[in-house]
């Protein structure tokens, strides 16, 4: 187990340029909420991509999955999508799947795969959950959709990291450095 990439909100690539020597950059755009406008969006990850992420993780707009409103999403994310193809940068979704109903969020996570996302970031992270939803989310998102989980949430033990581990998860975000050291021992 190791640390291989460092997520920080667009705002502040700027004070982090040379940890970028030695891991991995993830840009979160439109983080932790999702609302912005298709166009401040785009102007979110350009500027990240010229901050040299490798990274978008873009957070889905909670509004437009609660109305339904898959013509949105599928433009918003076209467009972002496209951008991040021609620059060789990795598009990743950001789902809060405890805001919807499980059906729902599982229908919106099939739509971001037929539209060639299969990387899904289970959560933002800043809601307190229950370990055994993320755990049973991810683990639906592998054998069900074919899609590749990133568990964001609120992993404080190896006893927990393991029960992830064990259903075939190997992707994980945590909220903190000091988390971080916690299930993988000292950092530096």
């Amino acid at each position: 187990s190791k640390i291989d990439r460092i997520c920080v909100p667009t705002s502040l690539l700027h004070k982090v340029p040379e940890i970028s020597e030695y891991v991995e950059m993830v840009s979160l755009v439109d983080y932790p909420d999702g609302l912005g406008s298709t166009q401040s969006r785009m102007a979110d990850t350009l500027y990240s991509i010229r901050s040299g992420v490798k990274f978008i993780d873009i957070t889905l707009n909670n509004m437009w999955i609660t109305d339904g409103d898959w013509k949105s999403i599928t433009a918003d994310l076209k467009t972002i999508k496209s951008l991040c193809d021609s620059e060789k940068v990795e598009l990743r979704v950001i789902v809060e799947y405890r805001l919807h109903p499980l059906d729902l969020i599982l229908n919106t996570c099939k739509i971001l795969k037929d539209h060639g996302i299969k990387d899904i970031v289970s959560s933002t992270g800043r809601m307190a959950g229950d370990i055994v939803d993320n755990l049973l989310f991810c683990e639906r998102l592998m054998t069900t959709l074919d899609l590749n989980p990133i568990v964001c949430g609120r992993l404080y033990t190896n006893d927990q990291l393991d029960v992830f581990k064990s259903v075939g998860l190997k992707r994980f975000r945590v909220t903190s450095l000091k988390i971080a050291e916690n299930l993988l021992g000292k950092l530096y």
